[in-house]
């Protein structure tokens, strides 16, 4: 809910925390486009603005920061140092934007995608991917920055990669509200190899379980390559037997 639908709620503190949230930036993400320049600000200062009003506690739970403090955001940044019970964040970068020019001591707490091997169930059945289907997939993360010489051309790649794979792909919408579901289907429509479309994910699990039972991991997400890398570690000491490659 918002800011405002929470100004009437009971509160006893608040945490901010999340994925790389921390921004005085506006945005051009489509969802956002109505509130593109506070959008990210009311995430984390306005939070904030609502425990130091109600002098409840204030945590910083191990965000990430997009950029440098400056000016109003700056001055804002130090009353939120100043007033919080806890502060840590996802990584150094992070922690120096902030921080800059504060006397403050902020932990660094790795993300938490780190521990996604957790998420595997005791006993493996990889007789079946996430469809229910025993044929071999590979998964695919697209964004449409990334996609620099042209939906065709990529088409053309990920067409060549499940040639040579044997595999299908599974075309993997892990950001939607970054329009993830809108350039996978762009790019299945100038495929030849039949992909998979997992385009709603109902829980990380989904997508988690959508990489154990691949051949490869091919994105630009880094949250699915930490993912692919953890499992595929988890997976060699534990499951193979299973004869289970995760690039």
């Amino acid at each position: 809910m918002s800011i405002e639908e929470l100004r009437d709620k009971s509160i006893d503190g608040v945490v901010i925390g999340g994925g790389n949230i921390i921004s005085a930036s506006r945005t051009s993400l489509k969802d956002y486009r109505l509130v593109s320049t506070h959008a990210y600000p009311t995430l984390w200062a306005g939070a904030a603005q609502l425990a130091i009003e109600r002098d409840i506690p204030l945590v910083i739970n191990a965000p990430g920061v997009m950029d440098s403090m400056h000016g109003l955001a700056s001055e804002v940044a130090r009353i939120i140092v100043n007033s919080s019970q806890y502060i840590a964040f996802r990584d150094q970068r992070s922690s120096a934007l902030f921080c800059r020019d504060l006397q403050a001591k902020a932990k660094v707490i790795p993300d938490t995608v780190l521990e996604a091997a957790r998420l595997l169930p005791k006993r493996l059945d990889l007789s079946n991917n996430v469809f229910g289907k025993s044929e071999r997939i590979f998964v695919v993360h697209l964004k449409e920055r990334n996609v620099i010489k042209g939906l065709d051309y990529v088409a053309k790649k990920l067409d060549f990669i499940a040639k040579k794979l044997e595999a299908r792909p599974v075309l993997v919408a892990i950001g939607r509200c970054h329009n993830d579901e809108e350039i996978i289907y762009s790019i299945k429509s100038k495929m030849q190899s039949s992909p998979l479309i997992l385009d709603e994910p109902n829980s990380l699990s989904e997508i988690v379980s959508s990489i154990i039972s691949s051949v490869a991991y091919v994105g630009s997400s880094m949250h699915g390559f930490i993912i692919a890398k953890e499992i595929s570690h988890y997976m060699k000491k534990t499951a193979l037997s299973y004869g289970s490659h995760i690039l």
